[in-house]
């Protein structure tokens, strides 16, 4: 009978210990997809570099910047003076608003 017990608390430890170091296995490889890199930020330029050529740069946030020349590509830059080329801001499109009619009609 303590045999028994023996070799279920054996099993029972077992179990705990994989399914605590597969638990540390997923945690460890999730992590990783985070600190892998998602695209490229650098742009080759940074920001004192654009401001030498003539750009006006101004913090747009916490540790974030843009730097601006009429003319020419916006850049926005990090804390580090990163600097990658800003988005592409296209136009909205144009939505035809219906306006209510302003002349009364009289039925005869």
């Amino acid at each position: 009978m303590t045999r028994n017990r023996e070799v279920a608390s054996r099993r029972s430890l077992g179990t705990v210990m994989l399914g605590a170091a597969f638990s540390v296995g997923m945690i460890l490889t999730s992590a990783q997809g985070f600190a892998m890199d998602n695209g490229v930020y650098d742009s080759g330029k940074t920001r004192s570099e654009l401001e030498a050529d003539g750009y006006k740069c101004e913090m747009a946030g916490v540790g974030f910047f843009e730097c601006t020349k009429a003319g020419s590509q916006t850049y926005w830059c990090d804390s580090h003076g990163t600097c990658q080329p800003a988005p592409l801001r296209g136009t909205p499109p144009k939505r035809t608003i219906f306006k209510a009619p302003t002349t009364i009609l009289q039925i005869k």
